[in-house]
């Protein structure tokens, strides 16, 4: 679906329309055809019931703002329809679309030549059917969803995908579909890799990396990456694992993992990553692969309320609502609560988990200093054994001068932040090399940039992708730790 984002990018602007407002369209279908080879499933309607709720209630829909298209009504013409008449015809440049579709999703060759992987994305409508020619047809392709999407400039646009691409056992698109695993198991990581650049590592995700996406208001959620099965859970009231998940962690605040009241993006998606990662432990029969939900949009998302897209005001607050693991491990950070200005600063770290040390001080002036990595320890940072506890600053190599952390003016709040990645994140190569240029050279090993928030961005944005060394899709293995700290004059 990187193509619906891609879509987005450079459109012109268009008249507003007479009576423009809030919208959303709510598509959920069960109802496939076995006689057109394309199961039935269970918890499709079930998903669009629950997202209703969700937009009626905490994200403020009116009734009557809210479309919903269920089984027999969810055509492809039906689908189209509603996307130009009451999604493009009824909203207006500031207004909010939320488009939602929870059923079957597949990949059909590219005919446009705008995929990297040579596959388009599709969600199937309810007349959708295996042809005698092993085609899908009456489906939706992203191109479509893209098209309308470019006549809908100045809205915030969130889409939602329930789905899977390629056919899964449990929301698998024809009857008689097989599957053919991807790969082994994932040996457990007892001390880190030899240093790697995340750029180096194989995607399992195709098209663009994240943040090359330049569109200013689309957020688009997906139950899955492009390799991966979505699931229903038919315990109980059948319902797909990422709907229930990403509705819950709204309603019930849980997603809110500092209770600050705002449920950040970043937040909801480490939520729903974890759920689904435990379902997929409680249900091995049905989930040969993990699960890994996907969210792109601009990167200023990932710290605000998905509700409101408001942020923290408290510089603490924002950086917890920013860096939220998917399954954290203990990390320890200790240093002084208090200091003035041009107190000598020591920290100590220690992770229960091996991996490399990356150590950010976000200025009360909204710059930042990388601690690690730095001029002298460069890539992924410093290297942490599980348990040890380490001082900051470490004795560097002889031939290197020892940094010193000194508070700095101006006075004011800042934060320490401490992230161990088990897997290699090549932090330094997200660092603006402009900024580093400006710093000018030196014998100080430390890398200030003036400021910190399109750093934050660009790491939370590759410390979030799905990726993996092996082949299966999965998460970076991360934790992390905050020290807020008031500098006194």
């Amino acid at each position: 679906m990187r193509a619906v984002i891609a879509a987005l990018l450079g459109v012109a602007a268009l008249a507003a329309p007479a009576f423009a407002e809030d919208r959303a369209l709510v598509i959920g279908v069960n109802a496939y055809s076995p006689d057109d080879q394309v199961n039935p499933l269970a918890g499709s309607v079930n998903d669009a019931e629950a997202m209703r709720a969700l937009l009626t209630g905490p994200l403020g829909f009116r009734d009557d703002q809210v479309l919903m298209l269920l089984d027999g009504d969810a055509t492809r013409a039906g689908i189209l329809a509603a996307l130009d008449s009451w999604i493009e015809a009824g909203t207006g440049p500031g207004d909010r679309v939320w488009i939602t579709f929870s059923g079957h999703g597949s990949n059909v060759p590219d005919q446009d030549g705008d995929e990297a992987d040579g596959l388009d994305e599709v969600i199937l409508p309810v007349d959708a059917a295996l042809g005698a020619d092993g085609r899908l047809q009456n489906a939706i392709l992203d191109d479509e969803i893209a098209a309308h999407l470019r006549r809908l400039p100045g809205r915030q646009v969130t889409l939602l995908f329930d789905s899977c691409y390629s056919g899964t056992m449990s929301r698998s698109i024809v009857a008689s579909g097989t599957f053919s695993a991807l790969g082994g198991e994932r040996a457990p990581v007892d001390a880190p890799p030899a240093p790697q650049a995340l750029a180096a590592v194989p995607e399992n995700q195709d098209e663009r990396p994240l943040e090359d996406l330049e569109a200013e208001e689309a957020v688009v959620w997906t139950a899955a990456s492009n390799l991966q099965m979505a699931q229903e859970d038919r315990v109980g009231r059948p319902q797909g694992v990422f709907t229930a998940s990403f509705v819950e962690g709204i309603e019930s605040g849980a997603a809110d993992l500092n209770r600050n009241g705002i449920v950040s993006h970043a937040e909801l998606l480490a939520f729903v990553r974890a759920r689904s990662a435990a379902f997929c432990r409680d249900a091995t029969h049905l989930c040969r692969t993990p699960l890994t939900p996907t969210l792109e949009g601009p990167a200023d998302i990932w710290a605000r309320d998905v509700a409101s897209r408001a942020e923290a005001a408290d510089l603490g607050d924002r950086i917890a609502d920013l860096f939220v693991p998917e399954e954290p491990w203990p990390v320890s950070l200790a240093g002084p609560a208090t200091l003035h200005v041009g107190d000598v600063v020591h920290l100590a770290v220690e992770s229960d988990r091996a991996g490399w040390l990356t150590l950010i001080d976000v200025r009360p002036d909204g710059g930042m200093v990388l601690i690690y990595p730095n001029r002298d320890v460069a890539g992924s940072g410093l290297a942490l054994a599980a348990g040890r506890r380490i001082g900051v600053p470490e004795v560097l190599p002889p031939q290197r001068d020892r940094f010193r952390l000194v508070a700095g003016d101006p006075p004011g709040a800042g934060v320490i932040l401490a992230l161990v990645t088990a897997d290699p994140v090549d932090v330094g190569a997200l660092i603006d090399r402009a900024a580093i240029a400006a710093a000018g050279p030196g014998s100080r090993a430390l890398i200030a940039v003036p400021d910190a928030e399109p750093t934050l961005d660009r790491l939370v944005l590759a410390l979030s992708r799905a990726w993996t060394a092996e082949a299966e899709s999965r998460s970076v293995a991360w934790s992390a730790a905050i020290l807020p700290y008031l500098v006194a004059p």
